[in-house]
């Protein structure tokens, strides 16, 4: 049993420091800054949203699609309701799953697929777990509007190596 509270831990406490990189390198990019040459001032511009063409989702929006209850939230329930896989336990594997879905405009999943890939078991873990999140995401908004986002998520797997 403890050793099931440590794999918990340790997945959380990944997936929680991925996602705090993931943010803070994101936000710098909230605005660009021009700078005009021949009239030496600078011109601050927010990025471009434009439609994607047919069905596609949007790859950025205004407002990104979030798990219900934040980043917190995530990672509480990736870390109750993730199981590490015996085989790959057994076998000392241990990686990064990227996961990559689309945010429907009613915040259901569509679209999931191994983007990086941390071998077979751990993959379908992975796929599991967040098809269990259908529904369960408030879906990206453009223009006030509530748009199908491209969401990309790393799933963390790392064994205790701690002998206790």
């Amino acid at each position: 049993m403890k050793q099931m509270t440590s794999h918990k831990n340790t997945l959380l406490l990944a997936l929680l420091s991925f996602l705090l990189i993931a943010v803070s390198c994101s936000k710098d990019e909230d605005t660009a800054t021009l700078t005009d040459v021949s009239e030496e001032k600078a011109v601050s511009k927010a990025p471009e949203f434009t439609r994607p063409e047919g069905d596609k989702p949007y790859a950025y929006v205004e407002n990104m699609p979030q798990f219900r209850g934040g980043d917190a939230e995530l990672l509480k329930y990736l870390g109750n309701n993730m199981k590490y896989p015996k085989a790959a336990e057994a076998a000392g594997e241990e990686g990064m799953v990227v996961l990559g879905f689309v945010v429907e405009t009613d915040g259901s999943l569509s679209n999931i697929e191994v983007v990086r890939s941390a071998g077979e078991a751990l993959d379908a873990e992975a796929i599991r777990t967040v098809k269990s999140m259908d529904g369960m995401w408030i879906p990206g908004q453009q223009n006030g509007e509530s748009v199908r986002v491209q969401f990309n998520l790393p799933v963390r797997f790392s064994l205790n190596h701690d002998k206790k």
